[in-house]
């Protein structure tokens, strides 16, 4: 069976919902959970627990999520990418795959970075917290 993903959380709870729900509609759903890889890599896991179903069954489990999405708003909790709406999401953005990237996950621990969400699919990244920036007049001053 080859696995893919259809939607990831922080938190461990809504994701076994999730499962549990495709599992008893007769979707063959897992979690994979990489809080303690993440661990190791001095970020805090986020993004760390995917709710994955079998490749053949994937286009059937997004029309039934999205179904459970509109009544019941299941993914209000889930992280994905606010560019093309892809569960692909790692954090922080630096790869688990091989040892160099830790070298930025390092430095961004360090404060000389910042650590970002990162969509596997459009490769768009964005902060943890949206900022809120002060309003400004037309040329950039803020007002007062």
């Amino acid at each position: 069976m080859e696995w893919v993903n259809v939607a990831t959380f922080n938190e461990t709870e809504p994701a076994e919902n999730l499962a549990a729900r495709f599992n008893s509609n007769g979707i063959l759903a897992r979690i994979h959970d990489e809080h303690k890889i993440q661990k190791w890599f001095l970020a805090e896991p986020l993004a760390s627990i995917r709710v994955q179903v079998d490749r053949h069954r994937h286009a059937d489990a997004c029309t039934r999520l999205a179904e459970w999405h509109e009544a019941d708003r299941v993914l209000q909790d889930a992280v994905h990418c606010p560019e093309c709406g892809s569960p692909d999401v790692e954090y922080p953005q630096f790869t688990r795959k091989f040892v160099l990237p830790s070298v930025g996950l390092f430095l961004s621990t360090l404060g000389f970075m910042e650590k970002q969400f990162y969509c596997m699919q459009c490769h768009y990244t964005w902060p943890t917290k949206q900022k809120v920036h002060a309003p400004t007049d037309l040329l950039g001053w803020p007002k007062k």
